[in-house]
């Protein structure tokens, strides 16, 4: 058997099925307890003066019952040092043992429908379900969220590998028993074998997340084995995060705007700030690559200070009447400071506060509900409207609208695409717009290329459009240039003569 959850064993009900009830919390242990090492004697840890609640805090998962980060990477340096010990002479050709990252798929949507008590009785069960998947001498921890570690002891193949980190994942599809209603999810791998993949956990850890980012680029459900060829990826991003930091650092990461247009009477209404970075050595980075980099590595606040202040000195130009739509990472969403922040850049830049609109995604939204609502409630209350954007692509529901200070959505351009061709698409359009106007929401098309799709868009009562029909992001300066021509003739016909 594998190295138990710091729990009583007797508490899980293993079933071939996994659909068994859910474990309850762990007990709070004695005040004076017996030493860890004898109720626990897997684990692998010398105790003298800490007693069991100091070793149960620091090395267990409390809602799973699991070990969690600490305790994996305890587990790691002592097989580590034990295969040293026994002259297998690290780093070297011999493999002793695997390691790996599980990313659970869905779990955002599990949360929305069912909340997280829902969505915490499914993380206990899939802890249930990997640790009784891994044999004896193996560990699974659980690192934070949905991401869960485990370690195969006793690997000597890929193939080996990636057949057990298969059957791992076959234990997660089976239904899961959610107050009498099934529900199913899947898990994304990425696995690597010592000392193939590292020796030293942090390394083992990026190396692991970029096997892992493979397989949920494939699809849900899939394994991905660490090679040579994520290593190579790894110095590439490597590279990349020292050239952010020295753009970030030299202003080289500049905003180009694009033009959002009144379809009713085509007005000009505003721009949106969009990042474009052109690095010397590089060339174009696009910011699909960029962005997630800046966030993973803690670059995204002073990139986003940096685009915003460059964004606002820009704006104070403009026409009074024109306001600047400006995107905020999900990383700042969830960080209390932010609104104080972005407001004070503004006020030092002279930018009104209504004239700045702030754009989040529903899946940023999503993650941290109650902190989002407050970042989002301070803007709106200092004057800054706010808008969902890429709308219909997220998980959020419905309901979730009207509690989040929300002025304006945005539908995705791939329900904008079809339109015109599609009656269903049109017809989901015409659905998120009558909701929208039910609760008093400005709706903004994205991705308009074509006069046709303005015109009806315009015709079903849709307020405002965006896309290559009306103009491509700008820089500062032929945006002012942009301005002057369009400013003199509000028609949607002009607006393909100010872009041609």
């Amino acid at each position: 058997m594998p190295e138990p959850p710091l729990e009583s064993p007797t508490e899980f009900y293993a079933h071939p099925d996994a659909s068994a009830s859910i474990p309850p919390p762990p007990p709070a242990p004695p005040q004076h307890a017996p030493r860890a090492q004898a109720q626990y004697p897997h684990a692998p840890i010398e105790i003298v003066d800490e007693d069991e609640g100091v070793i149960q805090l620091r090395f267990t998962d409390p809602l799973t019952g699991l070990g969690n980060r600490d305790r994996i990477v305890d587990k790691f340096e002592k097989m580590i040092n034990s295969a040293s010990e026994d002259g297998n002479g690290y780093p070297g050709d011999s493999a002793c043992f695997a390691i790996g990252l599980l990313d659970l798929d869905g779990m955002k949507l599990i949360n929305d429908m069912f909340g997280r008590a829902g969505g915490d009785a499914i993380l206990k069960q899939c802890a249930m379900r990997l640790s009784n998947g891994v044999e004896e001498g193996g560990l699974v921890t659980r690192l934070d969220g949905d991401k869960f570690a485990f370690i195969f002891p006793d690997i000597t193949s890929e193939d080996e590998i990636e057949a057990k980190a298969n059957l791992l994942l076959e234990v997660l599809q089976a239904p899961y028993d959610l107050d009498g209603r099934a529900v199913r999810l899947s898990g994304s791998i990425g696995v690597g074998i010592v000392p193939q993949v590292g020796v030293q956990f942090e390394t083992v850890n990026d190396n692991l997340t970029s096997a892992l980012a493979h397989s949920k680029r494939a699809g849900q459900g899939r394994v991905t084995v660490y090679s040579r060829e994520h290593e190579q990826e790894n110095l590439d991003n490597a590279r990349l995060e020292q050239a952010l930091r020295r753009a970030i650092d030299n202003t080289e990461v500049l905003p180009h705007f694009q033009p959002i247009i009144s379809l009713q009477d085509g007005s000009l209404l505003g721009f949106e700030a969009l990042a474009r970075w052109n690095d010397p050595e590089l060339g174009p980075v696009s910011p699909v690559k960029f962005i997630p980099l800046a966030e993973k590595r803690g670059m995204i606040a002073p990139l986003t200070e940096s685009l915003l202040r460059q964004a606002a000195g820009a704006a104070v130009l403009w026409p009074a009447e024109l306001f600047l739509s400006f995107n905020l990472s999900s990383v700042q969403l969830v960080d209390p400071n932010t609104a104080r922040t972005m407001l004070s850049i503004i006020k030092s830049i002279g930018l009104d506060p209504k004239r700045l609109e702030i754009e989040v995604t529903e899946t940023a939204m999503m993650s941290d509900p109650e902190t989002a609502a407050m970042v989002l409630a301070d803007l709106s209350k200092a004057g800054v409207r706010i808008s969902m954007d890429d709308f219909g692509t997220g998980q959020s529901s419905l309901g979730r609208l009207r509690e989040l200070n929300l002025d304006k959505v945005k539908i995705d351009r791939a329900f904008i695409k079809p339109i015109g061709e599609d009656k269903a698409a049109e017809h989901i359009v015409r659905a998120v717009l009558e909701l929208c106007v039910g609760l008093e929401l400005t709706v903004v098309a994205e991705g308009i290329e074509t006069l046709p799709q303005a015109e009806l868009l315009k015709r079903i009562g849709c307020h405002a459009g965006q896309g290559y029909l009306f103009g491509r992001p700008q820089n500062e300066r032929r945006t002012l240039a942009y301005i002057r021509e369009y400013m003199g003739d509000s028609t949607l016909g002009s607006a393909q003569q100010a872009t041609s």
